[in-house]
């Protein structure tokens, strides 16, 4: 009796299994539109370098046209993305959801064209994908700032690279459908590279996927003509190759385009081309300068002592006429009023510079600012060729950052380990514990009035340094906390299964002598995930070490889009293992064929 009242349910879901799947990815949509409308969104508002300053960015005539010392300081995608939420009249939280909605579904479109087509595989894909802790986290996506778009947009634009990459090698090879892709992956990377200074990391991942593709479609090339007896250099080899170059460096071309065309938008309104005139341009060459010169009084925390500032103004003549930028500089507010005695740390001299250039009348436009540099960064450029200022012997990965020697590497530690344990373990990540709704200050109410209109949303608001409490307990709010402990509980067995399915695929397809292509994509995008979250984990502890305070909260809201990437890489290794498993005597039967 129970024997056939199981069979029968059985027969039911496999006639039925294309409804179930539909009503199913439905009603997990609309669960996540629902947690989604119920989140706590807040900001500081004690915050112009950050909250506030993305929220004024926001109304995009007004950034042109008004310029201000602020201006070119960050990046723009985050701005332009509540620009364009308010111009919808949807919900800024409504968008955020859609965002995710999409990464679920581009993951899922990617996983049955090439993987599985198993209908449980593509819906515990998307479960994944979607209900992303990060992307209900306290500090991270329910706190109106850019570090909200991170990880559903990295998410969505390595999708599509391994959609393109996969297009790119297929044997059926579709011009248009490559094209439309690497379209999609150009306009993806280029608005996730904007959202945030170390969006940079991310560019590896696609040029190195898209030389690889070249080299093999050259390789392939070069066989298929020596199999046939012809030349290779002929005029319809040449043309060939031509075309495979050009839709390979589509997304490289479109990100190229798009960010000269930013720049000579930035030209005619500011006088610059540049994207952000903080860490680019003569003022970020001047930033650059200042953080290599060699200085023994430079530490971990602080970059610039006054010292190099010293040393720099002694070795420029232009400086030297400008004692009082140096005055301002060391009796910034961002040293408490005394660099000597209590120096601005890490990268917050770059904030203090802007101010110093505006208080003595070198930056009433950025075109004044920038020449006056222009002139200074010669001089010391010149000090550095004759030896009047030495260059720090430290190792720098990247020049926007201070230099670390070797004994100060130990230091990154805790930071690196912190990283993994937010990205891999979800570690810290929390919801119930928010913000108290500030004093109804007059500053706060305006800018929580204007920030309302902009998003279509209501919110709180914070001063920097909060008492906490926790969120009144509703429905989605148990509901999120749930799925976060849920996710911990599981991603020790997660992570594992995710190296498991890499080394497995990748020793399949050493024995094999890569013969699927479809497989080494998989694996060679596996590789590349993974060397892309170690390269961002490493950098940003490099980059975040000179804050003590709250290791852990400081990783876990740089991180979000490591987070982002490492779940593509567990997503996607997980499924080839199961591929794996699943079509074990299928793979065997076609690799003899």
């Amino acid at each position: 009796m129970v024997n056939n009242y199981l069979n029968s349910i059985k027969e039911y879901v496999l006639t039925n299994s294309k409804t179930i799947f539909i009503v199913l990815i439905c009603l997990f949509a609309l669960l996540r539109i629902y947690l989604g409308a119920n989140l706590n969104i807040w900001f500081f508002v004690n915050s112009p370098h950050d909250d506030l300053l993305m929220l004024a960015y926001s109304n995009i005539p007004k950034y042109f046209n008004e310029w201000n010392i602020l201006t070119l300081s960050k990046t723009i995608s985050y701005p332009l993305f509540l620009f364009f939420v308010n111009f919808t009249g949807i919900s800024y939280k409504l968008w955020l959801s859609i965002l995710c909605l999409i990464s679920g579904f581009l993951i899922m479109y990617a996983i049955n064209k090439y993987i599985t087509k198993n209908k449980v595989i593509l819906i515990l894909a998307f479960i994944f994908i979607l209900f992303q802790p990060f992307n209900f986290e306290i500090t991270t996506s329910a706190r109106i700032y850019r570090n909200a778009l991170l990880m559903p947009c990295t998410i969505i634009f390595l999708t599509t690279l391994y959609i393109l990459i996969n297009q790119l090698i297929s044997k059926e090879f579709n011009t248009i459908k490559t094209i439309f892709w690497g379209i999609i992956v150009g306009l993806t990377f280029t608005f996730t590279f904007y959202i945030k200074e170390d969006g940079i990391m991310l560019l590896p991942i696609l040029a190195v996927s898209l030389l690889v593709i070249i080299l093999f479609k050259l390789y392939k090339l070069i066989k298929e003509n020596k199999q046939n007896g012809k030349k290779f250099f002929s005029k319809p080899n040449m043309q060939k190759l031509i075309k495979i170059i050009i839709i390979c460096i589509i997304p490289l071309l479109l990100f190229s385009a798009m960010t000269i065309g930013l720049k000579e938008v930035n030209n005619h309104y500011f006088g610059v081309s540049e994207i952000n005139t903080r860490t680019d341009g003569e003022i970020g060459d001047f930033w650059k300068n200042l953080l290599k010169i060699d200085d023994p009084n430079k530490t971990i925390e602080v970059w610039v002592p006054t010292s190099t500032y010293e040393k720099a103004w002694n070795a420029s003549p232009t400086l030297q006429s400008r004692p009082d930028l140096l005055g301002e500089l060391l009796n910034s507010s961002w040293s408490q009023g005394n660099h000597t005695k209590t120096p601005a740390k890490g990268d917050h001299p770059s904030w203090a510079l802007r101010d110093a250039l505006y208080i003595v009348g070198l930056f009433d436009s950025e075109k004044t600012a920038n020449d006056f540099f222009f002139k200074v960064n010669n001089e010391l450029d010149q000090a550095f060729e004759n030896g009047t200022l030495e260059e720090s012997d430290k190792i720098f990965i990247t020049s926007s950052a201070t230099g670390k020697s070797v004994d100060e590497l130990s230091q990154m530690i805790p930071y690196i380990t912190w990283g993994l344990k937010t990205n891999l373990f979800y570690e810290n990540i929390g919801y119930e514990i928010g913000p108290i709704p500030a004093s109804t200050n007059t500053v706060a109410d305006a800018q929580t009035e204007y920030g309302e209109l902009v998003l279509n949303d209501n919110f709180i608001i914070a001063t920097n340094n909060p008492d906490t409490v926790e969120f009144k307990e509703k429905i989605p709010t148990a509901i999120i906390n749930t799925d976060i402990l849920l996710y911990h509980t599981i991603s020790y067995i997660l992570v594992a299964l995710s190296l498991i399915g890499f080394v497995g695929l990748g020793i399949h397809q050493i024995k094999n002598k890569f013969k699927n292509r479809t497989l080494t994509a998989l694996v060679g995008f596996q590789l590349l995930l993974l060397g892309t979250f170690i390269v961002q984990i490493i950098g940003i502890a490099w980059f975040s070490s000179w804050i003590e305070l709250d290791i852990s909260g400081i990783m876990k809201f740089y991180t979000a889009s490591s987070q982002g990437v490492f779940s593509l890489f567990e997503i996607l290794s997980i499924c080839g293992l199961i591929y794996l498993i699943i079509n074990k005597k299928t793979l065997k039967g076609k690799l003899k064929n």
